[in-house]
């Protein structure tokens, strides 16, 4: 028959205090740590949304991971909420143990701090039923629940935008205009001794990201370009340079 081992009250209470009191402080470290690597996560999210920003598939994957990481430590909180209350339960059947009774209500004796508080959490709220919500005190767990599902939804909200970003947003070579870089054709009309080139004005009109374009594109997209042009019945193609001013020649 295997020998029977006695522990007092004290190791009895010592143990349940270790046993609530580190699941308790888990759960804060936990939670601090979601809140601290969550809005890292929301700034990155953020910075993909940049005009400049252009591989928005990355703000998506970032969208969904914080949704994600935001689920997974909603039901780590769940769980050590459980085991915390499980050593709270423990330490109140223990507190009923030392008979200190006050006015005759043990519930409201402040010695039996558990089992007091949790009176007196009862009676507050019961009060507070009727006042505006920012008045009334709220449990850690709603609390804790509200920052979880705030990031979640910036999560998906985050991927959202990133996908429409990347399923609208055209390309640089569908805004860009393709044009010649090559010297324009003229016309020439001669009148008598006279050569006279009359002359029109192309505005740019390139479109887009003007540092993703070639430096010949930069250049004509710079200023307005003149090309001469004159009677159709009269036209002879030669070739000069875009920027060819009105001239006279006698």
């Amino acid at each position: 028959m295997p020998e029977q081992t006695s522990i007092t009250d004290k190791e009895i209470l010592d143990l349940a205090w270790k046993y609530f009191q580190q699941h308790a402080s888990q759960r804060i470290s936990f939670f601090n740590f979601f809140v601290v690597f969550s809005s890292i996560m929301t700034t990155g999210l953020i910075t993909t949304f940049s005009p400049q920003f252009k591989i928005h598939m990355v703000g998506i994957a970032i969208g969904i991971m914080l949704s994600l990481i935001s689920f997974v430590f909603w039901k780590v909180d769940d769980r050590n909420k459980h085991l915390t209350k499980c050593g709270e339960n423990a330490l109140k059947k223990l507190e009923e143990r030392f008979y200190c009774v006050t006015d005759g209500d043990a519930s409201l004796n402040p010695a039996q701090i558990f089992t007091c508080e949790e009176a007196v959490t009862d009676r507050l709220r019961e009060e507070q039923r009727r006042l505006p919500f920012w008045k009334k005190q709220v449990s850690h767990s709603l609390c804790f629940n509200a920052i979880f599902v705030i990031y979640g939804v910036v999560g998906l909200l985050g991927a959202a935008y990133s996908g429409y970003m990347l399923y609208t947003t055209p390309s640089m070579q569908t805004r860009a205009v393709a044009l010649p870089v090559t010297p324009p054709i003229v016309s020439r009309k001669v009148l008598g001794t006279a050569e006279i080139i009359q002359t029109i004005t192309i505005e740019p009109h390139i479109t887009g990201n003007q540092d993703e374009l070639p430096l010949e594109l930069k250049r004509w997209n710079a200023q307005p370009t003149s090309i001469g042009i004159t009677q159709p019945d009269q036209m002879v193609p030669v070739t000069q340079e875009a920027s060819t001013p009105v001239k006279s020649k006698k």
